[in-house]
């Protein structure tokens, strides 16, 4: 599994500490679908997510105005 990474601090990191972030996320990323799977954890639609999201970013530009 590969993952790309579009943070630019990535530039910093070696081939080699890469290797082993694609390796934690690729972990993770199977821990995560065994939790779904198994029914331990329940899945969350994206439109509910992003309405969640943009009302908590909402919250936060009408605290700083």
């Amino acid at each position: 599994m590969t993952i790309t990474f579009t943070d630019p601090d990535e530039k910093k990191l070696t081939a080699e500490e890469l290797k082993e972030v694609d390796k934690a996320w690729g972990n993770e990323v199977e821990r995560r679908l065994t939790e779904l799977r198994t029914g331990n954890r329940k899945a969350i639609p994206s439109d509910e997510v992003h309405q969640y999201v943009r009302a908590h970013l909402s919250k936060i530009q009408h605290e700083k105005s």
